[in-house]
């Protein structure tokens, strides 16, 4: 990884933003790192959180810790949010859905890029190439250039960020000791993460892991069916099963019943639907909730 350039965060303390080129990734990434504010001893290291979409939790996981640190809620820690650089060259809504989903789907990408007007096909399914630039690339530069302690660390992330999040919990869990999935896209290449569950833990020993599941309860309210309602008939045909009126909170049961054999070696699973929350509205729940439930510094959550 190249670091490109570092800068100051305008718009919080105690913060540096970092662009740069992977190594493995074809593309700029923006990496926001926020550290706790107060003075601490010289050899005092903090936990992170990692969080995927810089785009829409460059402020919100940040302020979200410090709020919870303020109060007495969690321990002061570090947040890296991860996002893409204005000048890359492809959209983030096309760059997000290439690296955070874990198989591809092509009838998903021939929906959205004919959709879209999009020249070329959308690409899928570079989860774990993303996954291996974090854990490879991002965590050894970070862990050398800020006092940070790997060994007490958190990955987020919401919808597509929430799926990419169990995915690295499944495939490469020793990176992260706490994970926190907010309303998952479990419909995801029909389910495909779920099974992905099921033959995981059937052949492999739990990791000494926390995952925080949560949906909103009115998840049902999706906004997706509206916005394609505008499409036309024959486009409409061709969307892939599953998107219109995804059933997460569904989705959520069958892959907590996945997990069950680990759950009896070392897993502590935390799953819940957040009341009078929809999918877009449960983020800053599933984040309070979540990082209270990962990171309490009481036990008001067991486990």
């Amino acid at each position: 990884m190249r670091i490109l350039e570092k800068s100051p965060c305008a718009f919080l303390s105690n913060c540096e933003i970092w662009r740069v080129r992977p190594d493995t990734i074809d593309t700029e990434l923006q990496i926001f790192i926020v550290g706790p504010e107060g003075s601490w001893p010289e050899e005092t290291r903090f936990g992170v959180t990692f969080a995927t979409d810089a785009e829409q939790f460059g402020n919100m996981v940040p302020n979200m810790v410090r709020t919870l640190t303020t109060f007495g809620d969690v321990y002061p820690s570090y947040t890296v949010s991860i996002g893409y650089a204005p000048t890359s060259a492809q959209a983030y809504s096309v760059q997000r859905t290439r690296d955070l989903t874990p198989t591809e789907w092509p009838a998903y990408s021939a929906f959205f890029t004919e959709a879209l007007n999009e020249p070329t096909v959308l690409p899928t399914g570079k989860a774990l190439d993303f996954l291996n630039f974090i854990i490879d690339e991002l965590q050894p530069a970070l862990n050398a250039a800020y006092p940070i302690n790997l060994q007490d660390s958190t990955l987020a992330g919401h919808d597509l960020g929430g799926l990419f999040t169990l995915f690295a919990f499944l495939k490469r869990p020793e990176a992260f000791q706490n994970y926190l999935a907010i309303s998952p896209a479990l419909w995801w290449a029909e389910s495909a993460l779920i099974n992905l569950a099921q033959g995981t833990t059937a052949s492999t020993l739990s990791p000494k892991s926390k995952l925080y599941l949560c949906a909103g309860a009115l998840e049902a309210q999706h906004p997706t069916e509206s916005l394609v309602s505008a499409l036309p008939e024959d486009l409409q045909a061709k969307l892939p099963q599953g998107i219109l009126r995804p059933d997460i909170a569904g989705h959520i049961h069958r892959l907590e019943a996945a997990l069950a054999p680990w759950k009896t070696q070392g897993l502590t699973l935390h799953t819940a639907t957040i009341p009078n929350e929809t999918q877009g509205s449960v983020i800053g729940a599933g984040l309070s909730q979540g990082l209270r439930a990962l990171n309490s510094l009481t036990e008001i959550y067991g486990g």
